[in-house]
């Protein structure tokens, strides 16, 4: 189960609040691209004005609230839009108070595409010429095309070449952990690198 993004109020947001979503442009380049992108959220629009999504932000100052209704849309998300729209979120809301449980959310998110491409990546390499080339296997695992789009979102893999497992780098966790040590979500981002380190120190 994912980490939970509330309100200042602590109240779960669930999916039933999105009506309708929006989004022109494809956002899912690499290249430098303004977008419009509009959220019908809770009766309320978010409006995200010129998103760039190659690395910018929002043109204009968010307003009260933003921050909540964006939240609200990851939670009602799936697949690689969920983990896309939390990236605005936090490039966005750097001084949110729903920016650690975000964070924590999407550590999880990342962990659990990381599995879900290794097992991709083991099925679709070709294992002839891996060995012809004499390369080292995590170069083709952290080489794999698939892996490009959460790149191009700053998202980065550490391979364990025992268990032949990609897994997230643990960079939104040590965030909470250094940011906001008192938060409720510090606790869980620690058993989250915990459990990264033994993952990573594990034999076949």
């Amino acid at each position: 189960m994912h980490a939970g993004v509330g309100d200042d109020r602590g109240h779960e947001r669930g999916g039933g609040d999105v009506e309708r979503g929006v989004v022109h442009g494809d956002v899912g380049r690499g290249e430098r691209e303004s977008v419009q992108r509009a959220h019908l959220v809770g009766g309320a629009l978010l409006d995200l004005d010129r998103v760039a999504v190659g690395g910018g932000g929002v043109d204009r100052a968010p307003r009260r609230g933003d921050d909540e209704r964006l939240a609200r849309l990851v939670q009602s998300s799936e697949d690689f839009d969920q983990i896309e729209r939390a990236t605005i979120f936090l490039e966005n809301f750097p001084k949110s108070s729903l920016r650690p449980a975000m964070l924590l959310l999407f550590g999880d998110l990342i962990e659990e595409a990381a599995a879900t491409l290794a097992r991709e990546a083991a099925r679709r390499l070709n294992r002839r010429e891996m060995s012809a080339t004499g390369a080292p296997l995590h170069s083709f695992y952290l080489n794999y095309t698939s892996l490009d789009r959460y790149r191009r979102l700053g998202v980065n893999f550490v391979f364990n070449p025992n268990t032949k497992m990609l897994h997230y780098d643990g960079a939104s966790w040590r965030e909470i952990i250094a940011k906001f040590p008192k938060s409720t979500e510090a606790a869980e981002a620690q058993k989250r690198l915990d459990s990264l380190k033994e993952k990573m120190e594990r034999k076949p």
